[in-house]
Formats: C-alpha cells, structure tokens, sequence
C-alpha cells in the first residue's frame, strides 16, 4: 500500500500537481503481532477446578471439558440436558439477560459430555429448586439467567486468584478446550464439530446431529486425562465420593 502510494504521489509531483512527494523516505512501523490466545494447561485447570465453588466449577468445566460458549450454558435448560445419554442439546444461547439463536447452524449441536461433567451436573442438579423441562440450568434466585459479566468479575477471577492462576476470560477456558482435543491428536473435523465451528465441509442443511463416536471418544479421552480417577457414570455409581473426584 505505501509503495503504491509513493507511485501515485510521485506521479503527482511529475506533473505538477503537488510540490513534492510527501511519503519518499517515510518508514512504516513494523506490524505488531496480534496477542496469541492464552490458554490453560492440564496442571492449571485442575489447580482452577479445586479453588472453585459451586455454580462456577461446573460452568467451567462445560466450558473447558464440553467445550461450550458460555451464552450457550447460561441458555440451557434442563430439557436439553440428558444425562442418561451423557449429552447436552444447544438450541439457545444468552447475552445480557436476552435469549436468542446459536450464532451459526454449526453452533446448533449436540455436545457429548465427559463422565467428570456429568457428574459435576448431577450434583447440581440435585441442588436447584427447579429442574422442570424450561427451568434454567444456573439461574439466580428468581430463576432468571446469571451475568457472564458478574461471574467472570466476582467468582471466576476470585477463583484463579486462590489457585495461583493468571486471570482470565470465559473464552480461555473454550480455547483451552480447544488446545486439549489439539494435544489429543483429535482430527480437525472432530474438533470443529465439537466446537461448534462452520467450515465448508460442514453441511448447512443441519442444524443438530447424532454424537459419532470419535466425538465421544474424544471427549472422554480428554475428561479421562484432567480426572484419571473418574468412572464411567454407567458403569459405577456416583455415591457420595463426587465432590472427591472433582477435586482430584
């Protein structure tokens, strides 16, 4: 751009039309690089998970082990969470306190859960007042739909805080998700599905799909590598060791 410039104003001074070329000589700054993305290691989200309280440990760990927005966990609801197929349906997403549209089809998706989320979302659910089918997963009191805001200003900064974590955005924790499944060897299209990503090899025509099974093999994988000591919510019963095995 500023060779083609240079051209044009030197063009310019040729003919007359301006005394001098006022870009000959001008050196442009160097382009900075932008921020890379930060992200969390294995040792630094389980550090995060065993510093944090309830509502914003399991929020976090959809976040960071499910891979979801967050204007996509503080939208659903429990008719969409189904814990006996170890998946949540995203149909709505939240902004502000305004429920609308997931921002693409490919954000409209079935996410499979790691058997440490569903358990984390068991015991949850056993401490909400209300879990009819519309009844919002986190709400306030009034049950109406929590600030991501607030929750990320007042708990989940507290929260790395106490664990001796850098601060950070409820971005980071869907990046560090993102990293994870990357370090796992999770193909790329696997990756986008689970993300929720458009790409031209994802068909628009779709709005949800069945979980395949390389998607649920790579979100166990990566619950697996954070909470070794979890087991399959099928194959043993939770019992009262939960709150363990979250902080493990």
């Amino acid at each position: 751009m500023r060779h083609l410039l240079s051209k044009v104003l030197g063009t310019a001074k040729d003919w007359r039309y301006v005394p001098d070329n006022p870009v000959l000589g001008v050196e442009m700054p160097e382009r900075t690089l932008k921020r890379p993305r930060r992200s969390l290691s294995i040792e630094e989200l389980r550090k995060l998970l065993s510093k944090m309280n309830e509502p914003e440990r399991t929020i976090t760990m959809l976040a960071a082990i499910a891979g979801l927005r967050i204007g996509e966990i503080l939208a659903l609801r429990w008719a969409r969470v189904h814990l006996d197929r170890d998946t949540v349906e995203i149909e709505e997403t939240c902004y502000k306190g305004v429920f609308g549209s997931p921002k693409s089809r490919a954000s409209r998706r079935t996410a499979p859960l790691a058997p440490v989320v569903v358990h984390a979302l068991q015991a949850h659910r056993s401490r909400c007042a209300d879990t009819s089918a519309d009844a919002l997963v986190f709400c306030d009191y009034n049950g109406e739909p929590l600030s991501a805001d607030n929750l990320r200003k007042k708990r989940l900064a507290s929260a790395c805080r106490r664990a001796g974590v850098r601060r950070i955005d409820w971005h980071t924790l869907r990046h560090t998700y993102s990293t994870l499944l990357h370090d796992l060897g999770t193909p790329v299209k696997v990756q986008q599905t689970l993300l929720g990503h458009s790409s031209a090899a994802t068909t628009m025509d779709v709005y949800t799909h069945p979980v395949s099974e390389s998607e649920r093999d790579a979100v166990a994988k990566l619950g697996k590598v954070l909470f070794p000591n979890v087991p399959n919510l099928h194959q043993n019963a939770a019992g009262s060791e939960t709150g363990r095995m979250l902080t493990q």
